[in-house]
């Protein structure tokens, strides 16, 4: 056997091993770090919307029967399937509950008392959900909780953006965004709540009420919780990184009461925020190349350079 069929062999190898730990993995319905990170940042936006659907109910039914509506539209397809595979019967009950509590919302027959014991329930099955979907390790892991911090950052952004009216037409600093409704909508765009209006093009004038308590409440509530239990889990060694982060969310949320424009508040979230996140809680950047083709790629120079050397023995 030649060494390039050696090599084949042996990558073949290492490639089938990795198929089967990947399949008994799945088999065992283990999620990855980044998966549970994004799924607690969206329990935190779904509790935020559960708060302001409380909160609105009162003054605005409109209003809290829209932050019940996003809160429903957060716990996607993939979510549920997710919760699903861990526990069968809060697969069923929360997203049934979430939009049980819309309906009740949207039908104008709801009291107060029925929307807080509504809110109340849903925010127990959510707890109860987070012990059953997340790992115990992974709720105490600082690169999962790092990670899930610059996920509710995110949403702030996008909820900020909304509220601008841009979040459907995307913006420039996000290319992830879909560009939509470009004619007969480029004057203004008038707000369902109170009315007000926006040159679109201005990014300076809130125009959609209902993103903008979103954003207002998804930063007061990243400040919490990084001051209530992810500062602990920082990197010791990281202690500028942890100040500034503790100072760039304060400004972050003090920016969107303050109604900054966007440009500025995109400004704040990527150099004060995210940079700092990433070196408090040592995000590490992605490989370049996946993992199964880095082994691959040693397996073949182990093998190159063994056969170099059994030839050089023998020509010695």
């Amino acid at each position: 056997m030649n060494r390039a069929s050696i090599a084949v062999l042996l990558v073949a190898t290492l490639l089938l091993g990795i198929s089967i730990t990947d399949t008994r993995n799945a088999y065992a319905h283990t999620f990855s770090g980044d998966q549970s990170a994004s799924f607690l940042a969206t329990v935190e936006v779904i509790k935020v919307h559960l708060m302001l659907a409380e909160n609105d109910f009162a003054t605005n039914a409109t209003l809290s029967a829209e932050h019940a509506e996003h809160a429903a539209e957060h716990l996607t397809d993939d979510i549920v399937k997710e919760i699903t595979e861990r526990n069968n019967r809060l697969g069923t009950e929360l997203p049934a509950s979430l939009e049980g509590l819309h309906e009740a919302l949207e039908s104008g027959n709801a009291t107060a008392a029925d929307v807080n014991k509504q809110v109340a329930d849903i925010n127990d099955l959510l707890g109860e959900t987070v012990t059953v979907r997340i790992e115990r390790t992974q709720l105490t892991n600082s690169t999962v909780q790092g990670t899930m911090l610059a996920d509710l950052v995110d949403e702030i952004l996008e909820s900020y953006s909304g509220a601008y009216g841009v979040a459907e037409e995307g913006h420039e600093e996000d290319d992830s965004m879909n560009m939509t409704e470009t004619s007969g909508n480029e004057s203004t765009q008038t707000s369902s709540m109170d009315g007000m209006t926006s040159s679109e093009e201005d990014h300076t004038t809130i125009v959609n009420i209902m993103d903008y308590e979103s954003a207002q409440a998804l930063a007061a509530r990243a400040v919490e919780l990084f001051d209530t239990k992810l500062k602990v889990l920082a990197d010791a060694n990281a202690t500028d990184a942890v100040n500034a982060l503790e100072a760039g969310l304060q400004k972050l949320k003090q920016a969107i009461d303050d109604k900054e424009p966007l440009d500025d508040v995109e400004v704040i979230v990527h150099a004060d925020v995210h940079q700092n996140i990433q070196e408090a809680f040592n995000l590490q950047i992605i490989p370049e190349f996946p993992l199964p083709l880095l082994m691959a790629m040693s397996a073949i120079g182990v093998v190159v350079a063994a056969t170099r050397l059994k030839t050089l023995s023998r020509r010695r």
